[in-house]
């Protein structure tokens, strides 16, 4: 276990590396000059030598390869450098945009865990009963659905027509901070974000629970007269679940670290919307931190789900043994 601990972290390290590589180049060769959004107008009236001043203070003028180098020996060292457009720390942004992607996003996780453990066990159990053609049903329409177009509509319904729930924001204005309020507000992006996603999980979690339950050891263990409780939560679910927990290792950091779309539909407070207003304003230290942080959630979701994987079934972990090769 220990060789497998210490080769995923090593994957993870060069992963992220590549991230960084890549990220800062389409960054920097995008469309688009940080000064013209940092001055606006008032830039077509500068000098040609007040520009190039400007580049030369943000660290434009030099080569790609020397910009990143001096970059990523500052992330190395904890320094993620200034906002370009507000002089502030990029790090402390992040740190302050965090807990509103977390929070919606922990929020989404716990509805999509809810009801896949639910509906995908006994869809997969049941399999080609009614319930499992209406879950298959519903889970398709949940695939295909874009998730703008459903943030609209919850909108549309909920927020304009029946006036139950806020439209954006995480807070009422000119009120106080309040839990209930947070809670309120929560509701629409929370949905949209873990629907947009369910349909993936139910189908992913009845296929495995319906190839595991057709295995030979449930036999084996049915005839030794193992009541159908036990096998079912003792056998079928821990090898039902390794795919299942694989993929929501790897989707809910992508959650925490993607749900640009939720957020800006929501006016969101968070990792998502803080990116949106970067690659507006062309502030590179900014879109690299929320790039970077980002690319560390991913894989470091997917390290953790590989390593409880691993713990479900040691067998993963052998593998990485040169004397089972």
């Amino acid at each position: 276990m220990g060789r497998y601990i210490v080769s995923r972290l090593t994957e993870s390290i060069i992963v992220l590396f590549i991230i960084s590589i890549v990220a800062f180049g389409l960054v920097h060769l995008a469309p688009g000059d940080p000064a013209m959004a940092l001055y606006g107008d008032q830039v077509q009236k500068m000098r040609p030598a007040d520009r190039e001043r400007i580049r030369e203070n943000l660290g434009l003028n030099r080569p790609l390869p020397v910009q990143y180098y001096k970059w990523i020996s500052n992330v190395l060292k904890g320094d993620m450098g200034r906002s370009f457009m507000t002089g502030r720390d990029v790090k402390t942004m992040l740190l302050e945009r965090f807990p509103g992607t977390l929070l919606l996003s922990a929020t989404a996780t716990v509805i999509i865990i809810g009801l896949t453990l639910v509906v995908g066990i006994y869809a997969g159990m049941r399999q080609y009963s009614f319930f499992d053609y209406a879950s298959t049903t519903v889970s398709f329409i949940l695939m295909s659905v874009p998730g703008f177009w459903f943030a609209m509509m919850l909108i549309l319904v909920f927020s304009v027509g029946l006036k139950w729930l806020p439209s954006s924001g995480m807070t009422s204005i000119g009120t106080k901070f309040s839990i209930p309020d947070v809670l309120k507000h929560l509701i629409l992006p929370a949905v949209v974000l873990s629907f947009t996603h369910l349909g993936y999980y139910i189908r992913l979690l009845r296929g495995s629970v319906a190839v595991a339950k057709e295995q030979d050891f449930v036999t084996v263990l049915k005839a030794r007269g193992i009541k159908n409780s036990v096998i079912v939560a003792r056998h079928i679910l821990r090898n039902a679940m390794i795919p299942f927990v694989t993929y929501l290792g790897v989707s809910i950091s992508i959650m925490l670290a993607g749900s640009v779309v939720t957020e800006a539909i929501f006016a969101w407070p968070g990792l998502g919307m803080l990116s949106v207003e970067a690659a507006n304003n062309r502030d590179y230290p900014v879109l690299m931190g929320t790039i970077l942080f980002s690319g560390a959630l991913v894989v470091g979701g997917s390290l953790v789900a590989d390593l409880f994987c691993a713990w479900l079934d040691p067998r993963i972990a052998l593998k990485t043994r040169p004397e089972s090769r």
